[in-house]
This record gives structure tokens, sequence and C-alpha cells, in this order.
């Protein structure tokens, strides 16, 4: 397995899971092209807000 991330994934943040990994499997998230428009905010924000960050329907969802 490569050690190199490729350049096109970066920003790469990684954010405490608000569920402690309930839904997702993981404590933690690791959300690629962070700063990338996605449905009118960026994919991070999204995360916190609206998808795995969001309601317990949502995070399932995710």
């Amino acid at each position: 397995m490569s050690s190199t991330v490729p350049p096109d994934l970066y920003p790469i943040i990684v954010v405490q899971d608000r569920y402690q990994g309930a839904y997702s499997g993981g404590a933690w998230l690791a959300i690629a092209q962070a700063d990338r428009p996605l449905n009118g905010t960026t994919r991070v924000a999204w995360v916190m807000v609206d998808g795995p960050g969001g309601g317990d329907v949502r995070a399932s969802d995710f």
C-alpha cells in the first residue's frame, strides 16, 4: 500500500465523529477535498452540520 496521497484529494481534514462511531463505525472522519462545494456549502461544512454531523436520521443515512 502506498503512503502517498494523490494531490487531488487535498485538503484533507480529520474531525471527530459527533456520534463517536455509532453510525459510521469510526471515532474520526477524514474528509477529502474538504474545501470543495457541496449543496451550496463546502464538503467539510456539510459533514459537520447536515450529513454525519446532523441529526440521528441524517447520520444513520450517511
